[in-house]
């Protein structure tokens, strides 16, 4: 059983990245995190999303796309069915969060950039991490026109 941790750290992301994030959210649910994950179609999907290489690494942890799918579905292979319902529904609670978010630079197109705590966890022996919940009440600083503002 992998060791897990949870914590919030404030991460700098952009529009791009969110909707990157969610999706790729969404992929590991649908193929990764399964009683039989598929690491085919999954690491498909991840590497069909746009901006996924930046957010590997910046939300992720890992360093690759292929890294991402193999680890997901790794975790998934050893968790029980429950552990692993349990995963699914953080993972679900994330990509609100992150709609959320999507929402706000949607709302103030002015907005280039934000930095915004996130909650995180962390499967520590696996050296990968998911987002499990944030939100627009979150976020510290926002960057217009090139100024980072409170």
């Amino acid at each position: 059983m992998s060791r897990t941790k949870e914590y919030i750290k404030v991460t700098q992301v952009t529009l791009a990245d969110v909707k990157a994030a969610r999706r790729a959210q969404y992929e590991m649910r649908r193929y990764g995190l399964k009683s039989v994950p598929d690491e085919s179609r999954l690491f498909d999907a991840l590497n069909g999303i746009s901006q996924i290489i930046a957010v590997v690494s910046l939300v992720f942890g890992v360093g690759s796309v292929a890294a991402l799918a193999g680890t997901v579905c790794e975790i998934a292979s050893s968790l029980s069915f429950s552990s692993r319902e349990e995963l699914k529904n953080i993972l679900a609670m994330g990509e609100d969060g992150l709609a959320e978010l999507e929402y706000y630079f949607e709302d103030y197109p002015k907005v280039e950039a934000i930095r915004v705590k996130m909650g995180y966890l962390d499967y520590i022996d696996d050296g990968v991490r998911f987002i499990q919940h944030t939100s627009k009440n979150y976020i510290e600083e926002h960057k217009i026109d090139g100024r980072w503002r409170v």
